[in-house]
């Protein structure tokens, strides 16, 4: 990594062995996460591909291709949708129905969402795995083959991206999109292509929009490896501009589709959301975002614990919230992520980080219902090559029982939730 990066550069011994290794590492990963969250799925609902409770986006990509900005067949389940002049809306935005839209030609309304997500959840492994690569190759931050298959498996099977994709309602699996989203950003900055970035991220917009927010880390990234091939800022900066203004064009289309919607293009829809009850009276009190939220909020992110019981083994979650450091305890390095060998590279992934959990700590809700705090999937691309920083970029001891603690944990999570809240 030179003096810049804090620590010594080296090749990536993987690639001497040639081009297919990354390829085939890639691959191994995402046919693992496929076949564990497959075989989650099955013992969860008995079928390969069925479909989720709430299946919002295959309903409304089915009204998208019927020319509708409404819900021309109504879900099954209508909890949180939008009523507006007697028609059904989604409060969220639409991109999980567009990129579903080719498979709802095919399948209809049927569509089994849960192995949609199953399949998306698995190429979010394959895609870290690739980050893992090109941080490495970048000098930002180094791993061997071990080392990223050991980091991979703890972003599939060790933190609440395990749960959000066996789950795979609405609202789990919008933020499996916004992962892929977020992931394919960072692949992008890191291949200097940023034009492809912009793409990403207006993806994110138009699935989570205050997720976009994380921009800051991608844009970071691509300045470094622009600054380590010797370009200049002129140049560099010179390259953003159409990635710039699609991101402008993105933003603008977005408020296009609200006003068309509800006539105002501010107006997402959640004024006239159909919210839940536990919801409803902060939400006239305080609104959707505000301080009396935050010390909530804070808890859930950072502090909750599981709560006793009067069962075996005495203990189970709540469903407001865990602190990350107990649902995947290898987050515990990240209070070590901004040590001085590697403090530009955290600086650049907390950048993004931070912007995101702004409105996350100062929203309605913690998440619930939920294992973990799933809010935190979000920046998980992020979070995690910061601990990874934080570790000093190497496995020791402790570090490989954090690993195997938070496997187990979230395999613990994942059958709580799905057994008790999503049955």
């Amino acid at each position: 990594m030179g003096a810049a990066g804090g620590a010594t550069q080296r090749t990536v011994p993987t690639l001497g062995r040639g081009k297919d290794v990354p390829t085939r590492g890639a691959t191994r990963f995402f046919l693992a996460g496929l076949v564990v969250y497959a075989c989650a799925q099955w013992l969860h609902t008995g079928q390969l591909f069925a479909q989720s409770h709430w299946p919002y986006y295959v309903y409304y990509a089915h009204a998208l291709l019927d020319g509708q900005l409404h819900f021309d067949v109504l879900p099954p389940a209508a909890l949180d949708l939008v009523v507006y002049h007697g028609r059904a809306y989604l409060y969220h935005p639409p991109f999980p129905s567009l990129l579903m839209a080719p498979a709802v030609v095919v399948f209809g309304i049927g569509l089994p969402d849960r192995f949609v997500s199953v399949l998306l959840g698995a190429l979010d492994g394959a895609l870290f795995y690739g980050l893992l690569l090109a941080l490495d190759r970048e000098g930002f931050a180094r791993s061997d083959e071990r080392e990223r298959g050991l980091l991979t498996a703890l972003f599939l099977f060790g933190t609440v991206h395990e749960y959000l994709v066996v789950t795979a309602n609405h609202w789990e699996l919008s933020q499996v999109v916004t992962i892929w989203g977020v992931l394919l950003a960072l692949l992008a900055a890191l291949a200097g292509r940023p034009v492809a970035m912009a793409l990403a991220l207006v993806a994110v917009l138009w699935t989570r929009s205050h997720v976009v927010l994380v921009a800051s880390a991608p844009l970071g990234l691509y300045l470094w490896r622009e600054r380590r091939r010797g370009g200049t800022w002129d140049t560099s900066l010179r390259r953003l501009a159409p990635a710039a203004a699609l991101g402008v064009a993105g933003v603008a289309l977005l408020l296009a589709f609200d006003a068309a919607r509800f006539g105002n293009a501010f107006e997402t829809g959640t004024s006239y959301q159909n919210m839940h009850g536990m919801f409803r009276t902060n939400f006239e009190r305080y609104g959707l975002f505000d301080l009396h939220y935050l010390p909530r909020n804070l808890n859930a992110l950072l502090i909750a614990t599981p709560i006793a019981s009067a069962r075996f083994p005495f203990a189970t979650f709540s469903p407001h919230g865990l602190s990350i450091f107990l649902a995947t305890p290898f987050y515990l390095y990240l209070l070590r992520s901004l040590r001085r060998e590697t403090r530009p590279q955290a600086a650049i992934l907390w950048a993004g980080v931070v912007p995101v959990l702004v409105p996350v700590l100062l929203t309605i809700g913690t998440g619930e219902i939920q294992f973990g705090h799933r809010y935190s999937a979000d920046v998980q691309p992020l979070l995690l090559p910061l601990a990874w920083l934080g570790a000093g970029m190497r496995f020791t001891r402790t570090g490989l029982a954090l690993l195997v603690a938070s496997i187990a944990m979230n395999a613990l999570g994942t059958w709580w939730f799905v057994s008790t809240y999503a049955n």
